[in-house]
């Protein structure tokens, strides 16, 4: 089961749909050249957050109908589907593990969330799926300059441990002995964002307060220091991805 609590703190500053991101368009563009036709789908997405995809997905598909457990993070998809004039999303506020299975749906689509982070989850994922699965996940460590970007560096300058990450492979290690069919895009590359202080500072705050620790503002302050961008006043982060997106056809 997710953790809600840690999801309401990180969604007060998780990133939405960004309009002319380049990351994201190379995902939906990858999704469409392997054939998966959004016209007249009916999309799932699972663990959809403030709605990076889910966005894009309502601007092509019929219907989105977006998952999370955490109800910040779904208004604040409402807010931006509204500003958008977005009227084609369903809001399911649940955990993917207590979500009761009702309907088949075209896509099945989960980009870098724990609502699937093992084999039982992605069964049921199958379960629901009449169309495309898709799967977007890092294929080792997310990779970020030690210097560029939020993360373990602040939380271990708070007295928190890194997390686990979740061993992705065994989803594919399943799929495999399902006998599912599926094709792996390898996608690297490089994003890089100018924040505010202010902006930088919440994102660090909430960073910190989602692991379970107080944010110490002094420590906050001297770390951000390495991000600042002397020429345009802004902090600059700098994230390397090495991700693999993963679509399979449904069996039933």
């Amino acid at each position: 089961m997710c953790d809600k609590k840690y999801w309401d703190i990180r969604g007060r500053s998780f990133p939405g749909y960004r309009s002319g991101d380049e990351f994201q368009a190379r995902v939906l563009e990858t999704i469409r050249r392997h054939g998966v036709d959004l016209s007249d789908a009916h999309v799932l997405d699972l663990g959809c957050g403030a709605g990076s995809y889910a966005v894009p997905f309502a601007q092509a598909a019929r219907l989105v109908t977006a998952l999370d457990i955490s109800p910040v993070m779904l208004d604040r998809l409402r807010s931006q589907a509204a500003a958008l004039c977005i009227t084609n999303i369903r809001y399911a506020e649940c955990d993917w593990a207590e979500y009761k299975v009702n309907e088949k749906f075209d896509i099945v689509f989960c980009s870098r969330s724990p609502a699937i982070r093992d084999p039982a989850d992605l069964r049921k994922a199958c379960s629901a799926l009449s169309g495309w699965g898709i799967l977007l996940h890092f294929s080792g460590e997310a990779r970020a300059s030690d210097t560029h970007t939020l993360g373990s560096a602040l939380l271990e300058l708070h007295g928190v441990a890194r997390k686990t990450k979740t061993d992705y492979s065994v989803l594919q290690d399943w799929l495999r002995d399902a006998n599912i069919p599926f094709t792996v895009y390898p996608l690297q590359g490089e994003r890089r964002a100018y924040f505010t202080p202010e902006e930088m500072t919440t994102n660090a705050i909430t960073v910190v307060e989602a692991a379970g620790a107080a944010p110490d503002a002094h420590i906050i302050r001297e770390y951000l220091e390495q991000f600042r961008d002397e020429a345009s006043g802004k902090y600059l982060s700098i994230t390397r991805y090495d991700m693999e997106l993963v679509i399979w056809r449904g069996q039933g």
